[in-house]
Formats: structure tokens, sequence, C-alpha cells
């Protein structure tokens, strides 16, 4: 009868060997070219302002050996019609991918964060523009596994005893998912006392972003803020006067509580925060006029947390007794090494597309940031690299609005060791703070730029898999009682000798002291 009690050779409980192994990582994006037609109640267009993409993961399934999963990219595009007004127009599109993997199972963690870059908009006629943008995801695959190997061929407890193993601590982590849709935010805005009544209100925008994510027992706690803004047609004082353009900006804090019995406390988040709807809606206050703006937002939060745990892993085993076979494969073991908190100053300037006579007066400014992680620091420190994208909406000499584009390079050094291994970061930065004048076609910029997010490290490392002892016994070099004295070569480990002449590494260790001068005494048992 087949032996088949688990070996003893394990290093603590099964636990200790129970990490998240990295399955898959990659970054699919598809660049991607699509015709709007402006809706019919919207006037001509004259000229696109800005667009502002939105992206949101609608669905996935993971298993059966398949991560598949769609999303949905907003375009929300702010234009100057042919009336000389602001106007903004909504379009949607959808995206889908697919991604095979051996391992995939219902077992698996995915950590999915959608993109929506380089977004160009050509205007091919006054109804009808084309957008061109790289759409997609980036994609990691995570798995528990523990890296006991798996035993085959052992008949007695003797012949798994006679194992000797190679055993590394690795620094790893275990890992869940947590998803919560159908979350809710609502906040009434007015206007301050100095601003004229609205008349319409032309453009909304909302940015969630994290900045604080903290694991207790049974619970996490998110604490954020969404910066809303809004663009608003004013009412004029005296019939056929300039249009009056009211530019309401806000942060509003919010707290979520999400609960699940698998939560502890010590857990460090990647947090992605996606609208999946909102609304903007100018009405009348207790006065009758239209002073207050309401905001509701729908919004998933998809977070992934990591719980650092050293993890035990066999690279080598060889028996006393018997041949045995390995069967290794490279694993990616990763850790969160630090989270990434923080935020620094910026004070630039930047020459802006302008006519040198000027006459141009700056209404506001939208300021994207993004940011990553960069090993190419200053004293092995990581560096946070980026750019930031400014839209500039201004107002010609003339009355009417215009816009320009530019951009800021950004770079931060962290106080963060460079770890060993591939770094991944999961960071979101926004621009606070914002203070900006226009000289001439000079812009210049003093603004705070806020980053949150999550530093991991990830190492590949060759894991035992599984072991079968052979029926025949092994042959060893050294009879039995000899005493050999060996010269060890460059590099060559105590394991290594002593799997080479059938003695266990604790003996040859306790008899020797490694990179000793002189050879080594062997005693064959």
């Amino acid at each position: 009868m087949e032996y088949t009690k688990r070996p003893d050779f394990r290093s603590g409980e099964d636990v200790e060997f129970c990490g998240a192994v990295r399955l898959y990582d990659g970054r699919h994006v598809k660049d991607q070219s699509e015709d709007f037609i402006l809706p019919d109640y919207l006037p001509d267009i004259k000229k696109i302002a800005s667009v502002f993409p939105g992206t949101a993961i609608k669905g996935r399934f993971l298993g059966s050996g398949t991560l598949e999963y769609e999303g949905e990219v907003s375009y929300r595009v702010l234009y100057v019609a042919e009336d000389h007004t602001l106007k903004s127009a909504l379009f949607l599109t959808g995206f889908e991918d697919k991604i095979g993997g051996e391992e995939f199972g219902e077992d698996c963690v995915e950590v999915i964060a959608p993109l929506c870059e380089n977004v160009s908009v050509r205007l091919l006629n006054p109804r009808k523009l084309n957008i061109r943008s790289s759409i997609g995801a980036d994609v990691s695959v995570y798995k528990r596994r523990c890296h006991l190997p798996v035993l085959y061929g052992a008949r007695t407890a003797d012949d798994e005893r006679a194992l000797e193993p190679r055993i590394v601590y690795e620094d790893g982590a275990n890992v869940m998912t947590l998803k919560e849709s159908g979350l809710t935010l609502s906040e009434d805005i007015s206007f301050e006392a100095a601003m004229p009544n609205g008349r319409e209100l032309v453009f909304g925008r909302a940015v969630p972003s994290v900045q604080d994510c903290r694991t207790l027992e049974g619970e996490v706690q998110i604490r954020g803020v969404v910066d809303l803004f809004c663009l608003i047609e004013g009412e004029s004082i005296v019939e056929g006067d300039k249009k009056e353009w009211i530019m309401l900006s806000r942060p509003i804090s919010f707290s979520q509580t999400l609960k699940n019995e698998h939560l502890h406390e010590g857990g460090r988040c990647f947090v992605n925060l996606s609208p999946e709807g909102m609304e903007f809606r100018l009405r009348e206050d207790e006065f009758g006029q239209k002073r207050v703006v309401e905001f509701d937002m729908t919004y998933l939060c998809d977070m992934t947390i990591f719980y650092e745990k050293p993890i035990a892993v066999c690279i080598d085993a060889y028996s006393l007794e018997r041949e045995t076979e390995k069967d290794a494969a490279q694993q990616t073991f990763c850790a969160p090494v630090a989270p990434l908190k923080g935020g620094f100053s910026v004070n630039e300037s930047v020459q802006v597309d302008l006519p040198e006579e000027g006459g141009y007066r700056l209404m506001h400014v939208f300021a994207e940031p993004k940011m990553s992680a960069s090993a190419e620091g200053k004293n092995g420190k990581v560096l946070l690299e980026g750019e930031c994208a400014l839209s500039l909406l201004l107002m010609d000499s003339a009355g009417n609005p215009d816009v320009r584009r530019s951009t800021l390079p950004l770079r931060f050094l962290t106080d963060i060791p460079v770890p060993q291994g591939s770094m991944h970061d999961d960071l979101s930065c926004k621009a606070s703070g914002m203070r900006c004048r226009l000289d001439k076609n000079t812009l210049s910029c003093d603004m705070e730029i806020v980053f949150h997010g999550l530093l991991l490290s990830c190492r590949e490392i060759s894991a035992v898999q599984s072991i079968r002892i052979l029926p025949e016994k092994r042959s060893k070099p050294g009879k039995r009682g000899s005493v050999i004295l060996y010269y060890p070569e460059e590099g060559e480990s105590f394991f290594e000798i002593a799997k080479k002449y059938g003695v266990t590494a604790a003996g040859l260790t306790a008899e020797n002291t490694e990179n000793a001068d002189g050879p080594l005494v062997i005693c064959c048992k």
C-alpha cells in the first residue's frame, strides 16, 4: 500500500508555505478609432475644447483556464459651438478581452486596472468627430499556493524522513479581493453670493480619489475625496452683454466601510474607484433662483488586499536512501514594499501657443497628472515620474471662449529604497490647491500633486513542485564508515556537496565551517 503521509520536512505549519504567486502580468491595450455623431439637440461644433475620458470594468469572469473582462469608456467632450457658447457632449464605447492561462481558476485573484490613453479628437464636420485612443487594461492574476512539494512513490515513513530539502524564506504575501458596486454619493453645491444666477449647466465632472485605506477585523475603511467641477452659463445683467461663465470647483470628502469576514488588520490595498454613473442638475433655491447644483454619483470600489507573509519555498531536495526526480518551475512571488502616499509642490512656467498681442483671460485650468514608479532614482531610492496635462479654458478679447493645451513634467524622489526584483505600482494622483496666472503667452502654475497607492516587489524563484522517490536504492560514492577529504569548488554550497555524497547537510555543516580554508571532512555513515 502506498504511503500517503505528508512529508515532515516542512518548516512550521502548512500556512507558512502559502502565499500569493503571480501567474500572469500583462498590459493589454488596443488602438481604437471611432466616429461619433453629435446629438440633434446640441448646436454645431466650431472647436473642440477638451476631452475627458473615463473608464470602468463592467464585467469579468475568471475560471476554466480563461480570464474574460469587458469595460466601458466614456468621452466627455467640452467644445465651443458655432454660436460662441460652450457645450458638452457624452460619448460611450466598449471594449473586451480574453486571456488564457492553464492555472486560471476560481481560487485565483485578478487585478484589472482599465486604461484609456493617448486620446485625440478630430473634427470631421460640424456634427461629426473622430476619437482615437488606446483602450485596454493592466492585468495581473494571483493564486494562493502552498509551496510544499507533492511526493510520489514513497513507501514508508523512512523514505520520507530520508529526504533532505533546501528551503529558502522569501518575502511574500497572501492576497484577496473585495468588490462592491452600487455605492452612492450625493451633494448640493450652492453659488457664492457674488456670482450671478445660473442659466444652463454646460459641463460637470467628478474625479474620485483615495486618501487612505485601512483594514481592520472584518472590515476595511476607505477615506477619499471627490473633486467636483461645474461649468455654468450665467445670466447676463444687461441684455446683449457678454456672456457670464460660472466655474464651481469643490472637493467633497467621503468615507466608506466594507464588511467581509475574511478581512483582518494589517492588509495593504490596491483601490480603484470607478464611477458607474453620475448626474449634475441645476435647480432653483428656496428663493426661486437657479443657484444650486445637485450632484449624484454611483461608483464601484474594486480592491485588492495584500497581507505580508514570509513564505518558505523548497528549491531543491535529495534522498539519503533512494534516487529522486524533481519537477521545478519558475514562480513569481510578490510582496508589498511600502505604501505610496504623500504630495509635493510644483511651481513651474510653460509657454502657451497664443497670439503675441495677448488679450486672453484665463477662466480655468484642468490639470490631469499621471505618475508611475521608476527604479532610476538617486541614492537607491524609488523615483516617481510622469507628467501633468493642462487644458486651459480661455476667453479672448471679444468674450468668446477658447482653449489651449500644454504639459508639465513631474518628478519626485521618495524615501523608499528600490526593492529587489521588478516593481509593480498602483498609483493615483491629482492636482490640488492650484493657482495659475497667465501673462501674455506664459502660464505660471503653483499646485500640489497628491498621490496614493501601493508598491509591490516581484521576484522569480525556481520552486520544486513535486518530488518522485524512485524504487531503486541510491548509489553512494562513499563507502559506509569511510571518511573523505573534499576540496570544494568555488561557490559550491554545503547542500550541493552533501547531495553529491549522500550525507545530511546538517551533519556536514556540523563537522565543517563553510568557506573555511582547507578540505571538508565528509563522514559516510
